[in-house]
């Protein structure tokens, strides 16, 4: 009777909890900025570092076949730089690609690449990346290159539902957001069900 009496004074006093969460919705609005002129951010460190960064406008996260879709694409892109700003030009050592969708602003998201690079070779990196964007769009990912970009993804998959953590951060939001238990159990067959054509289309 003592431990009811004292939890009826604490957290039984408190107010009952909302039966969902406030929505925000004015707050939620986001949006990709249109002037699309390039930006050049200057940095008081040693001279010969630098970055490129480029952004494209996508959307939300709330249909999970594209953002599978976005997710391979970057991982295509990225072996793409790879071979082409690394392997053949010499200008980064490790490019990066990648996509990401708001699960909070709807409508928004971004697809970008950064690169760390010297800052002469900037005009060489800008234009590789626009041949390799505009190849991604002009042309089907061939099957090599797919294979190259799927597999690693089907495997941290894999690895990430044996380990404790991942499925700590799915339980952490299974009641606020049950879809992205379910993306967790869909994952591999979202993936592996991604043809050329869905990238060149995304």
């Amino acid at each position: 009777q003592d431990a009811i009496d004292l939890v009826a004074r604490t957290l039984g006093a408190l107010p009952m909890r909302d039966a969902a969460p406030p929505r925000f919705t004015e707050a939620r609005h986001v949006e990709f900025r249109t002037d699309r002129t390039p930006v050049t951010l200057h940095h008081e460190g040693k001279p010969d570092q630098a970055m490129t960064l480029a952004y494209w406008p996508t959307t939300d996260d709330s249909d999970y076949p594209q953002v599978a879709r976005l997710n391979l694409l970057a991982g295509v892109m990225r072996l793409m730089l790879t071979e082409e700003l690394r392997e053949r030009l010499g200008a980064t050592y490790s490019p990066s690609a990648g996509s990401s969708m708001s699960g909070t602003y709807p409508g928004f998201g971004q697809f970008s690449v950064t690169n760390s690079i010297d800052p002469k070779d900037a005009p060489i990196v800008e234009a590789a990346i626009a041949e390799i964007t505009q190849a991604l769009r002009d042309t089907p990912v061939d099957a090599d290159l797919m294979l190259r970009a799927r597999q690693p993804i089907l495997e941290r998959i894999e690895r990430n539902r044996r380990e404790n953590a991942s499925w700590l951060a799915i339980v952490d939001q299974a009641q606020s957001a049950p879809r992205y238990l379910d993306r967790f159990r869909a994952s591999k067959s979202a993936y592996q069900a991604i043809t050329a054509a869905d990238l060149q289309a995304a």
